[in-house]
């Protein structure tokens, strides 16, 4: 009996023993993976990040957009999309002038909150209003937009997300929106540390 009690141990420690191993191999193969600077790095010049609206938002940035519920946020954004994709100023004065520089480029728009029906209609007559019938909105940079897509994608979704910023590099997309947080945070309370993961 002692025998195959010191048999079994000894089975279970070269059990154990291999599957720590193995965690460290995956560990040190996920650190060998990670892109690694060092201080020299920090002495190279570096280009400037490029603002997609002066002032106000870069590229390679997080920006979230608060207000109360009604007060027309969406609507907000999807005019500083259209500005983008055509090189409006964005906020300009009702006699055109003024307003905050943009970078034309592509723009995306991920609606988990309207559907297609409503999405299109918004950003139809945002581009009435900034001048754009549908001959002209063609000669615009790309708006990619992906009304409720089903299964609701989830910010925790690692792949999903790497995939889609790899989406937004082959198309050169500079502004990707997703409206809303709310939706895309899979239902977990913005005001935990939970958020982090979906951020």
């Amino acid at each position: 009996m002692e025998s195959v009690d010191r048999n079994a141990l000894a089975l279970q420690l070269e059990l154990d023993t291999a599957e720590a191993e193995s965690q460290a191999q995956t560990v040190t193969q996920k650190v060998d993976a990670w892109r690694r600077v060092t201080l020299a790095d920090a002495f190279t010049p570096r280009p400037e990040v490029a603002p997609v609206v002066a002032g106000i938002l870069q590229r390679q940035s997080i920006s979230i957009w608060y207000g109360a519920p009604g007060v027309q946020k969406s609507l907000l954004i999807a005019d500083l999309c259209q500005c983008v994709i055509s090189g409006t100023h964005w906020l300009r004065g009702a006699d055109r002038s003024g307003g905050f520089e943009v970078m034309r480029t592509s723009a995306a728009w991920l609606d988990l909150d309207n559907g297609a029906v409503r999405t299109l209609k918004r950003f139809e007559a945002i581009a009435r209003g900034h001048g754009f019938d549908e001959h002209a909105a063609r000669q615009l940079e790309p708006l990619h937009i992906w009304p409720l897509p089903l299964p609701l994608p989830s910010g925790k979704d690692t792949a999903l997300m790497l995939e889609l910023g790899d989406y937004c590099k082959r198309e050169r997309i500079a502004l990707l929106v997703i409206d809303n947080l709310q939706r895309i945070s899979a239902g977990l309370d913005e005001k935990t540390n939970e958020m982090d993961s979906v951020m």
